[in-house]
């Protein structure tokens, strides 16, 4: 209405951050492929055996979506500080998986059924797997809450890192054992 009164205005685009911020977006995501293809040739390298492999990255998308499901219920967006805390976070992700999975071997290579050796071998390794857990959660939880401007750029990466580990621990108690 405005341009239609007033045909001597002229709209210019001054400045397009959009492509940035897309650049960017799509890089974090990038990253975090790389990352979860490189940690599933990371513990297939030390499991040397694929099916045990497999079943240790499986829970990776679901702790993801859970991650983002959780993201949302705290108010989280998608940026490019919480992609970029799910790519440094795979690692996390995926080791209390990997203790619990490697005991859950040990047991079975004792002559444990699976279903003994689930049960025995994750309540081995449950306080360990918690303690890791917990000092992951006792460095980035303040990061979430830091006052100023620092405290508000960096709230979506701690919490998501912390969400991210939480789920992940569930997960390596839970749905690790089961699969087994």
């Amino acid at each position: 209405e405005v341009i239609a009164a007033n045909p001597e205005f002229e709209i210019v685009i001054v400045d397009d951050e959009s492509d940035v911020v897309l650049r960017a977006t799509n890089g974090a995501l990038e990253d975090l492929l790389w990352a979860t293809a490189l940690a599933f040739l990371v513990v297939l390298i030390f499991f040397r055996n694929v099916r045990n492999t497999i079943i240790t990255i499986i829970g990776l998308p679901v702790i993801i979506v859970s991650t983002l499901f959780f993201m949302n219920l705290f108010g989280i967006s998608i940026n490019q500080l919480s992609l970029l805390a799910l790519a440094l976070a795979v690692g996390f992700l995926i080791d209390d998986a990997i203790v619990v999975r490697e005991n859950i071997m040990r047991w079975i290579g004792r002559g444990y059924t699976p279903h003994e050796a689930s049960s025995q071998a994750t309540a081995e390794v449950a306080l360990p797997v918690l303690a890791t857990s917990a000092t992951i959660l006792a460095v980035f939880l303040p990061v979430a809450y830091t006052e100023g401007f620092i405290g508000k750029l960096f709230r979506d990466f701690g919490l998501t890192v912390a969400i991210a580990v939480a789920v992940s621990t569930f997960e390596a108690l839970t749905m690790a054992p089961m699969l087994s």
